[in-house]
């Protein structure tokens, strides 16, 4: 019975540790040349190995998130406004 019960909870702890999920995020400030932040400017997040795209916009303080990234990198940013050079 107890080669059963620890069979049974190793079998249960097996499955939450192969559910959980693993990733990565990033997070900045946009800011113009006078220093100055920008809102609503596009970023983009690349992940140089695969070359998967994640995008964002910064928020009306500059700020900008990008979560669920794959682990690992590297990653280069880029941001862009209309009317800005890069």
């Amino acid at each position: 019975m107890k080669k059963l019960l620890l069979s049974l909870s190793m079998f249960l702890m097996a499955g939450f540790l192969v559910a959980q999920v693993t990733s990565g995020a990033v997070a900045g400030k946009v800011l113009d040349s006078k220093k100055q932040p920008v809102q609503g400017a596009k970023v983009k997040v690349t992940h140089v190995p695969s070359g998967t795209v994640y995008g964002s916009a910064s928020r009306q303080n500059g700020v900008f998130e990008v979560r669920g990234l794959r682990v690992g990198g590297p990653y280069t940013i880029e941001s862009s406004f209309l009317g800005m050079g890069k």
